[in-house]
C-alpha cells in the first residue's frame, strides 16, 4: 500500500475514537432531553460562537495561554539546566535529590492557598503554580537524558577541550534533546492542568473562570464550551512541543515520542 494511504488509513482510524464519542453525546442527549444536565453538540457550539463573538471566548483563551506561556519558560529556563547538570555531575545529584524527591511530592494544587496568601491574587500564583507543575517533569527527564549521553561523545568532546557550559551545550544537550523534549510535554501537560484549577479557585479571566462563571448561572453548554476549549487548547500546545523533534534527525523514527 502507499506510503500516502498508510497515513491516511492510520489518520482516519485515530478520529473514529472522537466519531464515536461524538455519537454518544448526541445519543444521550437526545435520551436525555435536558438542557440543564447534557445539551446536545448543537446548542454547545451555538453557545461557543457567542462566546467567541462577544470576545469573552478568545480573551479568555488569550490570558490562561499567557499565564501558561509564562510558567512554562520559566520552568524550562531553570529545570533544564539543573536536570543536565544532575545528570552530569553525581555531586550535585546527591545534594539534591533528596530535597527534590520531597517537593516533587507536594501537589501543586495544594500549594495554591499559600500562594496566594505570600503573592495575593493577581497573576504571580497562577504563574507560580504553572511553574511548580512544570518543573519536576523537565529537570527529571533532563537528567534522565543527560545520563544517557554516549561516553565516546564526551570523550571527544574533552578531545576538544570542551569543559563546563561548553560540554553541556555542544555534546550533552544535543543527544539528551529527545528526553527533553519528552518532559517539557509532560510539563506543559501538568502545567495546563494545575493553571485551570488555579483559574476555578482564585481568578475572574481563564478558561477555568469560565467554567465556574458558568456554573453559577446554570449554563451547561458554556461548561462544556470551556472543557472543550481546554482539551483543544492543551492538544495544540502538546502538537507544538512535538514539532520540536525535527530538530533531533539523528533519533530513529520508531524512538521519537508518540
Amino acid at each position: 500500500m502507499p506510503k500516502r494511504k498508510t497515513v491516511f488509513y492510520r489518520r482516519l482510524s485515530g478520529l473514529m475514537p472522537l466519531l464515536l464519542l461524538l455519537l454518544c453525546w448526541i445519543y444521550f442527549s437526545c435520551r436525555v432531553h435536558n438542557d440543564l444536565l447534557l445539551p446536545g453538540p448543537s446548542r454547545v457550539w451555538r453557545a461557543g460562537l457567542a462566546l467567541w463573538h462577544d470576545g469573552r471566548l478568545w480573551t479568555d483563551l488569550f490570558v490562561s495561554m499567557g499565564r501558561v506561556g509564562l510558567g512554562f519558560l520559566m520552568a524550562v529556563t531553570v529545570g533544564l539546566p539543573l536536570g543536565l547538570l544532575a545528570g552530569r555531575s553525581p555531586g550535585f545529584a546527591a545534594v539534591s535529590r533528596d530535597l527534590l524527591n520531597f517537593l516533587r511530592q507536594i501537589p501543586p494544587v495544594a500549594l495554591i492557598p499559600l500562594f496566594i496568601l505570600w503573592l495575593g491574587l493577581g497573576e504571580a500564583p497562577k504563574v507560580l503554580v504553572i511553574f511548580y507543575a512544570s518543573f519536576f517533569p523537565i529537570l527529571l527527564s533532563s537528567e534522565s537524558g543527560a545520563r544517557q549521553v554516549d561516553l565516546h561523545l564526551i570523550e571527544v568532546g574533552r578531545l576538544y577541550r570542551l569543559r563546563g557550559f561548553a560540554m553541556l551545550r555542544t555534546i550533552v544537550l544535543p543527544s539528551a534533546l529527545p528526553s527533553v523534549i519528552t518532559g517539557m510535554r509532560l510539563g506543559l501537560g501538568y502545567g495546563w492542568r494545575s493553571l485551570v484549577i488555579a483559574e476555578m479557585l482564585a481568578a475572574s479571566r481563564g478558561l477555568g473562570a469560565l467554567i465556574v462563571e458558568a456554573r453559577g448561572y446554570g449554563r451547561t453548554d458554556q461548561i462544556l464550551v470551556g472543557i472543550l476549549m481546554i482539551g483543544l487548547a492543551g492538544t495544540l500546545l502538546d502538537l507544538g512541543i512535538k514539532a520540536l523533534e525535527r530538530f533531533t534527525p539523528w533519533v530513529e523514527r520508531g524512538e521519537k515520542t508518540s
